[in-house]
């Protein structure tokens, strides 16, 4: 046996002493040695860790090479809950992380049942989301995993069969899981954990994959936004809890926009959470710098998208030109800011930011996000006054028809520029399909005497309004 050599003040070994240096690393491993082999794990490196290009390679030979390999050590990792419960339904849900992304919107769902084939374009395309969270988490709350359990084997039997009808035994899963999350959430101990969040999430994006144009959805991520409210900023603080409040972003827009309310996510502790968010990894990934600044711009506009209507649709003459005043002013401050963006990101003074990797389709999805709320917040200011405002509107028409370059050009894949393009488009083609009628309107409002502001009439702002199932008073 080796003489043990230990490292003292006053034995002295020299930085060149290798012997020495061996025998002190050969005894500082013996330990450990010892006991991965009696837990069977010598000599496998990193278990159960998934390569950095697993999470962020984008189809390329190199990722499809390291996927094979992960395959290759499954078996090896029977000690893995996730891994358990991957390799009995044959699907990794982190191949799911697209539908986790901001942009998933209740466009996003009618397209998808009403083109499912869609959905095998955009499988395997991985984005940081919180399901990189996951396979930590399993194993440690009942709901989430059959949430999980129940999305894994919805989206093995549609890449199996893709026009079979899902089968009993999945409807069971969804059943349980569905039962599971309930009991949950009438628990006050248990209803504000991530982990039941996480699972609420997960049956939204069940629903998804139901490729079914039921209402099913809309209720699991209204489900989910008023579960984000009750859990309250303070409970925001992990980066699986802001993984989780940065993929529902989008819908509390578009959901606070629907029923004609403020948006909860631009109170001030809220913002603080999203400025949190932000890290180095992709320029335009859903948590990158430009994407947090443009959400918690837009979480603005919600509000003033309600008092417009309250304006134009019930005070109208009997409101204080103070009011409207500052509903314009707010409504000005907020376009400004969408200007100074698309000028930061994608004008002149972009030149010398894009020193990181860079997601172009993602990079032109943003840039379609910011017309869209573009659009809503010109046409506000338009409908408020039409004559100082007037070239509001036809910079509205400008956007919409720049969202509409943007999915026929600038995107690399057809199926993901219909379904993250989907809400952009349809509020670009409404504004289009409207443009007629508001500019009759305006033409013939010029002729008209006036000694205050004038407001567009109630039926054709609310025609625009119902078109984009929009509540209006």
């Amino acid at each position: 046996m080796p003489d043990l050599v230990f490292i003292t003040a006053t034995n002295r070994l020299l930085p060149d002493d290798k012997q020495a240096r061996k025998l002190i690393r050969k005894q500082a491993m013996s330990k450990p040695a010892h006991a991965r082999r009696k837990r069977g794990g010598y000599g496998q490196h990193n278990l159960i860790q998934y390569p950095s290009e697993i999470f962020y390679g984008k189809g390329n030979g190199k990722r499809d090479i390291a996927w094979e390999a992960i395959r290759a050590i499954v078996p090896s990792l029977p000690s893995c809950q996730y891994e358990r419960m991957r390799a009995k339904y044959n699907f990794d849900l982190l191949d799911l992380s697209q539908l986790t992304s901001f942009h998933i919107s209740y466009a996003t769902a009618s397209s998808l049942a009403s083109k499912p084939d869609m959905l095998s374009d955009i499988l395997g395309r991985r984005h940081w989301s919180y399901l990189n969270y996951l396979p930590a988490r399993i194993g440690q709350n009942g709901a989430l995993d059959k949430a999980a359990a129940c999305v894994a084997a919805r989206a093995q039997q549609w890449l199996v069969s893709p026009s079979e009808r899902i089968s009993s035994s999945i409807l069971k899963l969804y059943s349980e899981a569905l039962a599971a999350l309930q009991a949950e959430l009438q628990s006050p101990d248990t209803r504000l954990r991530p982990d039941v969040l996480c699972a609420t999430e997960l049956l939204g994006i069940y629903e998804l994959l139901k490729m079914s144009t039921e209402d099913a959805w809309n209720y699991h991520s209204t489900g989910a936004a008023a579960l984000i409210k009750l859990r309250g900023p303070e409970r925001c603080q992990s980066d699986f809890e802001k993984a989780l409040l940065l993929s529902h972003v989008g819908q509390i827009f578009h959901d606070a926009l629907n029923v004609n309310q403020s948006c909860f996510l631009s109170d001030g502790e809220w913002q603080a959470v999203l400025r949190s968010i932000p890290t180095n990894d992709n320029l335009f990934s859903d948590r990158s710098e430009p994407i947090v600044a443009l959400l918690t711009n837009v979480c603005h506009v919600p509000e003033y998208f309600h008092k417009t209507t309250q304006i134009i649709c019930v005070t109208r003459d009997d409101t204080p030109d103070y009011w409207i005043d500052d509903v314009m002013s707010n409504l000005f401050r907020l376009r400004l800011a969408c200007l100074q963006w698309q000028e930061s990101y994608f004008g002149s003074a972009a030149a010398g930011c894009f020193n990181m990797p860079i997601d172009t389709d993602r990079q032109h999805e943003a840039l379609g996000f910011s017309f869209a709320v573009s659009i809503v917040i010109n046409r506000l200011l338009f409908s408020l006054d039409p004559i100082a405002n007037a070239y509001c509107e036809e910079t509205a028409q400008k956007y919409a028809s720049n969202i509409l370059q943007i999915k026929k050009i600038n995107l690399s894949n057809e199926s993901q520029a219909e379904l993250f393009m989907a809400i952009k488009l349809s509020v670009a083609r409404t504004a289009q399909s409207t443009a007629t009628k508001w500019k009759d309107w305006y033409e013939n409002a010029q002729l008209e005497p006036s000694t205050g502001y004038l407001l567009m009439p109630k039926e054709v702002f609310t025609d625009w309004c119902r078109r984009m199932n929009w509540e209006t008073p």
